[in-house]
Order: C-alpha cells, then structure tokens, then sequence
C-alpha cells in the first residue's frame, strides 16, 4: 500500500539571493526539465530548519539548493525522465 500525497497548507517561502549563506542553483532549470522554474521554493519549515542547520554549522559553511517544492507534474516528469534513463542502462532489469 502506497502513502497518499496531501497538501500541508503550509506556506512556500522563495529562496533568493538574500541569505548570505544559503546559494541557489536551479539544477532542472539549468538542464531546461519542462516545468522547472528559475526560482526555488520550500515549506516555510523547510526553511527554518536550513537557518537552523546554518546557525550549527561553522560561520564559513554555507548551503547550495539544487531544488526544493516540486509540483506534481515536475514530480512526475522527473521520475518517467529518469526510468526511461535506467531502462535503457539497465535493459535486463525487472521494472521494479
């Protein structure tokens, strides 16, 4: 039995370049995944707990986000994308 997917309400914060120690580098973006957009977003939880990690970590350590909030849509494409990638490296595999 799969985990049903439910929307948490909670609101999505926009990571810019406004925190000096958190970086972005939109991955999908950059490769021109359909969908994808310039900006990342995360839970605002999310994003609590990355400022926590930064307040643990020593002052010259940063963080890079590659990605946060994915639509289901993007979510989707992403996982046929990448099973269409292993299907063709791994053509003996079981689907599974």
């Amino acid at each position: 039995m799969s985990p049903s997917v439910c929307e948490s309400q909670e609101p999505l914060i926009q990571i810019t370049g406004g925190h000096p120690r958190i970086f972005i580098q939109p991955i999908y973006y950059q490769q021109k995944i359909p969908t994808s957009l310039r900006a990342i977003y995360v839970r605002e939880g999310v994003f609590e707990r990355l400022q926590h990690a930064l307040n643990l970590l020593p002052k010259d350590y940063s963080l890079l986000l590659y990605d946060g909030y994915r639509p289901f849509q993007k979510q989707q494409y992403l996982f046929t994308f990448f099973s269409k990638q292993l299907a063709q490296i791994m053509p003996h595999a079981a689907e599974q």
